[in-house]
């Protein structure tokens, strides 16, 4: 055996890490007697620090100065007296991951937002708050054949067994994760494939129904009759006039008292938006769908925030009581690749189950932060839109993160949207990406009661292939467009809602153009003629693209009776040759008949930027 300097060793492991963490920071030497502050300056005027122990057993001090950018201070521990620390910072997060944990992190069995102490304190996670680290493993199919939970690691007890994510629910003692450390280390304990952090997810916060043409929907007979919708959220206040006799059934999944009722005010109205009668305004605030019955899952606490196993649980629930739409107007505050427990969960029980899942984008704005359990290819993505139709500013844009698909998929109105208000008789004004997805769930509801025999997948399809086309703006803001309540009801021609031309290197100039096909599928006993036009194609920045970026291989086509025709669409790399032209970038294919209704189709793709390699050799000091 050789034994190394701490200081060479230190050097080799943050070459390592190079492979597998981006932007990660040269690892600091600590001595065993000291603390030293690993990332901005020790004497912070901000914020106190807050304690942070860690799943190795080490503590941390988090700080944040005047201006806002977090240090963080290492507590003699574990890892102070054995391999130092990397730390890395990421979109304002601050990471500190002691050097024994990155081999795990790279071998994909540790998450390695176990060591954001920014995310961490911003959960509620710290030691001041919280005496104990929740968690999640997931088997490698263990939990999913045997749906038992097995053995746990020291130090941690079983809250939980989901096996819809092949994971389990542990609470760690922050006072024994050492033990836990060792448990997951020394090759003795259980046979865990990943452990990940049990984070938490949040709430996603007359006019808008006339909007969508909701009153054109319940004028043909529409309006969720007979028809299920679960509100996974912070629960509904029994006593609004408008919510009375539409709940029957409900579960509370947090460590709230009380069942599930609503102490926060935002589950009670996205209940009443999507099955409120309107008791208290005389029908004039009632939901999209006030016909529709509710299951109300409380999956968020007093606060607005709940952990993801009560999410995946609430999720499992809700395809277990029958409900034909399950509505998720909550979502993390990063973006996912959806790998993560919640996420996995999420697109197994949409891809398997009769239930449609209708979820919020997000409220964070910005392109690349779709969250779990909206990140999951088969549910319904929904953003925000203002009153004229244009994306709100907050609303989430995708595509997923480490993906180039559409994501969202198709957008409502989410600003000063009017519901029901908690502990009155009346209604408030909320906006947010949350008001936007229980419009697309209520109108999911009218086209369960329309078609109840089509797939969740189905429905999911007609809804997107029927929304309003957006003409300015981009295909990651809006998916193809604002929903609508009445097209998709009376429409027997549907598209696949998305389509994706595909992912092109560096240089495009020679790049010969690459072709998709777009499959219009006709359900009714009459063929259907459309005319075909390219309509919203922008860049990632939203810059309009030159034309012949995107063209339609037909102008016309007639879709036969209970028959399909394909529609190829020629995507040219070399057309565009400025910087709006490149990372993710779409267009929308409108089929529109002669009657003015249309099929939209948006496509998605990707242009890499001119890029360079840069390799880094990382010393001592």
């Amino acid at each position: 055996m050789h034994v190394h300097s701490r200081r060479a060793r230190v050097a080799r492991i943050a070459a390592a890490a190079t492979l597998t963490l981006s932007v990660l920071a040269v690892p600091e030497r600590t001595g065993a007697a000291e603390s030293h502050p690993l990332v901005g300056s020790a004497t912070s005027t901000g914020t106190a620090g807050r304690e942070i122990t860690l799943v190795t057993g080490d503590r941390a001090l988090l700080t944040t100065d005047a201006q806002g950018h977090p240090s963080a201070t290492l507590l003699p521990g574990p890892a102070t007296e054995q391999d130092g620390y990397v730390t890395r910072q990421f979109r304002g997060d601050l990471y500190v991951i002691p050097a024994q944990a990155l081999p795990l992190i790279s071998q994909g069995r540790l998450d390695e937002e176990l060591f954001n102490l920014t995310a961490l304190a911003r959960q509620g996670y710290d030691d001041a708050t919280t005496d104990d680290l929740p968690l999640l493993a997931t088997y490698e199919g263990q939990v999913a054949r045997s749906r038992t939970a097995p053995a746990a690691l020291d130090g941690t007890s079983v809250t939980a067994t989901l096996p819809v994510a092949d994971a389990v629910a542990l609470t760690a003692d922050k006072t024994k994760t050492a033990e836990l450390w060792r448990d997951l280390t020394d090759g003795d304990g259980p046979d865990i494939g990943k452990l990940w952090l049990d984070g938490k997810v949040t709430a996603d916060m007359a006019e808008s129904n006339a909007q969508i043409h909701s009153a054109q929907a319940w004028s043909a007979g529409f309006d969720g009759t007979g028809v299920t919708v679960a509100v996974l959220d912070t629960g509904y206040d029994a006593s609004h006039p408008d919510l009375a006799g539409q709940v029957v059934g409900s579960k509370n999944f947090t460590t709230d008292s009380g069942g599930a009722v609503d102490r926060h005010g935002h589950g009670t109205h996205v209940a009443s938006t999507i099955a409120g009668t309107g008791a208290a305004s005389g029908g004039a605030e009632k939901g999209v769908a006030p016909g529709a019955k509710l299951l109300v899952g409380k999956v968020l606490n007093y606060s607005g925030s709940g952990q993801d196993s009560w999410i995946i649980a609430g999720m499992q629930w809700a395809v277990d009581s029958g409900a034909d739409v399950v509505s998720m107007s909550l979502g993390g505050s990063v973006g996912t690749d959806c790998t993560d427990p919640i996420g996995v969960a999420a697109q197994q029980l949409a891809q398997q189950s009769k239930s449609l899942f209708v979820v919020a984008a997000g409220n964070t704005g910005k392109l690349q932060t779709i969250s779990a359990p909206a990140c999951a290819a088969d549910v319904l993505t929904v953003g925000a839109t203002d009153s004229a139709g244009k994306t709100a500013w907050f609303s989430s844009r995708g595509p997923v993160t480490g993906q180039h698909t559409v994501k969202p998929e198709i957008a409502a109105p989410g600003v000063d949207i009017v519901a029901a208000a908690l502990g009155t008789s009346g209604y408030t004004a909320m906006s947010g990406t949350s008001m936007a997805t229980p419009h697309v769930a209520g109108v999911a509801a009218l086209l369960q009661q329309r078609h109840p025999d089509w797939t969740a997948q189905q429905r999911k399809t007609a809804l997107v292939s029927a929304a309003t086309p957006s003409t300015d703006s981009q295909v990651y803001a809006q998916g193809t467009g604002v929903v609508d309540a009445y097209r998709p009801l009376t429409a027997t021609v549907f598209g696949p809602g998305t389509a994706y031309a595909g992912s092109f290197s560096w240089p495009h100039q020679h790049q010969q153009p690459a072709t998709t096909t777009v499959t219009l599928r006709n359900t009714g006993g009459e063929a259907a003629t459309f005319d075909l036009s390219i309509v919203g194609a922008t860049g990632e920045d939203g810059t309009p693209l030159t034309n012949r970026t995107f063209t339609p291989g037909l102008s016309k086509i007639t879709v036969p009776a209970h028959g399909t025709a394909d529609v190829p669409v020629v995507f040219d790399p070399a057309k565009n040759q400025t910087a709006a032209a490149y990372g993710d970038i779409g267009a929308r294919l409108v089929a529109t008949a002669a009657d003015g209704s249309t099929v939209t189709t948006a496509i998605g793709a990707y242009l890499e930027p001119h890029i360079v390699s840069v390799r880094l050799h990382v010393v001592d000091r």
